[in-house]
């Protein structure tokens, strides 16, 4: 009897930004809750599930693991534990995001994973049921089960999605610097001199507040931070150097993105948002993301 074909599924896994972020208390768990606002941006991973005996994955960046301690791994091991399955899955990742950028490839990838094995492995999970499993693996992998933006909090897995039209393009410059997200929280104690953080001082909710704002830079550059930045400025003064080189060349908004080191600009203009990727690439990692952008799940 001839052997059934293997299955293949190719899916693709986007990067987010933070539109700010607050640290607020540290929990008894050593997690921090947080409250912050993301949304999917480029650049985008492809991920192929092809259906196997066991569990497996290669990647075409050989500097990431793909040892069980991957999340993309851990993503596959949790789903078939929970759901009493003997199927297996090889997976191949085409790493786009970059690693350490505080653009959540790993977690974005994790979430794929996670989908893409219910619709591979015939399994009737809603995502409500999904969600949990996906706050197993990572703090933001619940984020990345819908391609909708969403005010998270808790220490990321509370999402609630909603429609966000952003009008800019978004210009994301990666200065290369991996940046450890436990070293950022550790920083994060050392600064604030102990284990809890600030509570929060925004009258407004944060999602309402940005919702209203968001056609006004000026007034995001009043209130909308994040925590993370003085301390990765601090230890990687290029960062600051590339902020103050976007708004010299026409961003009207620009802000770390997550505990990386990546900044997100957005422009008005679409000349301006070009000719920065074109002056940067080559030298640093950039990307580009249209107005309107909504990301897309297949």
């Amino acid at each position: 009897m001839k052997s059934q074909t293997p299955e293949t599924l190719r899916l693709q896994s986007f990067a987010k930004i933070n539109l700010g972020l607050r640290i607020l208390d540290r929990r008894p768990d050593g997690y921090h809750n947080i409250e912050s606002v993301m949304t999917p941006v480029l650049p985008c991973d492809e991920i192929m599930l092809t259906t196997s005996p066991e569990i497996s994955m290669t990647c075409d960046d050989s500097g990431l693991a793909c040892d069980d301690g991957n999340l993309c791994m851990r993503a596959a091991h949790i789903l078939r534990q929970e759901s009493g399955i003997t199927d297996g899955v090889r997976i191949h990742l085409q790493k786009r995001i970059p690693v350490g950028a505080g653009l959540g490839g790993g977690s974005s990838d994790a979430a794929a994973v996670l989908r893409g094995l219910c619709q591979l492995w015939n399994l009737k999970i809603e995502q409500q049921s999904l969600t949990p499993l996906a706050a197993q693996i990572g703090s933001d992998v619940p984020f990345f089960l819908r391609a909708n933006s969403a005010a998270v909090s808790g220490r990321g897995e509370a999402v609630e999605y909603f429609d966000l039209d952003i009008p800019y393009w978004i210009v994301i410059v990666y200065p290369g610097i991996h940046c450890s997200t436990a070293w950022a929280y550790s920083e994060i104690d050392k600064l604030r001199k102990g284990p809890h953080g600030k509570e929060s001082s925004i009258s407004n909710p944060f999602k309402e507040r940005l919702v209203r704002d968001l056609n006004f830079p000026d007034r995001l550059k009043s209130w909308l931070k994040n925590d993370f930045e003085e301390i990765i400025i601090r230890a990687y003064p290029l960062v600051e150097k590339i902020r103050h080189e976007l708004y010299r060349q026409g961003a009207v908004f620009t802000q770390l993105s997550g505990s990386g080191s990546s900044l997100y600009a957005f422009f008005d203009d679409e000349e301006q948002a070009m000719n920065v990727c074109s002056s940067v690439e080559g030298e640093f990692g950039v990307f580009l993301t249209p107005p309107h952008f909504s990301g897309s799940l297949r």
